[in-house]
């Protein structure tokens, strides 16, 4: 498998930018929505932080569903957790960020990010919905109407993503004066691939 590395340097200044975006205040907290699918590491890592965290999938899984299952997890902006994140998932479409209020609980923000994960077609047949891959929701949200954008913000206050390069995060937000889309850049040098 080919994935792409940044170095603890580059980690550290996504971070920043993380928790530096319009949004941030005392008042905020940010999540990562990681999709287990994309790596089989995801799980351990969010099972070994120590963070709080909780799989959109309800009920009794296997082994191999658990594994695969999307994890929402509260980051601590000091939590050495975060930089190794970073590290291993910039560039790979692992997940994408969240920004919330303080006063919104884990089980809100899931709740809110399971009700996207599950969709239903004109038949009634219900379908999983990866808006957590970076790549879907940076093209998605753009094309949504008014409307739809309440319902899948709720009470988040932004969505955060790496852009398809790796060296910028999307941020997109909507308030009362509407949808908005912002593009930081973040890495001036690219960022290396390796094979693992």
């Amino acid at each position: 498998m080919t994935t792409k590395n940044i170095t603890a340097e580059q980690a550290q200044t996504i971070k920043e930018h993380l928790w530096q975006t319009e949004h941030d205040t005392d008042e905020t907290v940010i999540y990562a929505v990681l999709d287990g699918a994309r790596d089989n590491r995801i799980h351990k890592m969010v099972r070994e932080s120590g963070l709080r965290n909780s799989c959109l999938y309800d009920g009794e899984l296997n082994y191999e569903l658990t594994v695969a299952a999307p994890y929402l997890v509260r980051l601590e902006k000091d939590d050495p957790f975060v930089i190794q994140l970073l590290q291993h998932s910039w560039g790979n479409s692992w997940g994408i960020f969240i920004i919330s209020d303080n006063q919104t609980t884990l089980l809100s923000v899931r709740r809110n990010c399971k009700k996207l994960a599950f969709v239903k077609t004109e038949k009634n047949k219900k379908l999983l919905f990866r808006y957590y891959d970076p790549r879907v929701l940076r093209t998605f949200l753009p094309t949504c109407k008014e409307d739809e954008l309440k319902q899948i913000f709720g009470s988040l206050r932004c969505f955060l993503t790496e852009d398809q390069s790796g060296k910028a995060l999307h941020c997109f937000s909507q308030k009362d004066s509407g949808f908005k889309q912002r593009k930081i850049k973040l890495l001036p040098e690219s960022v290396e691939s390796i094979t693992v």
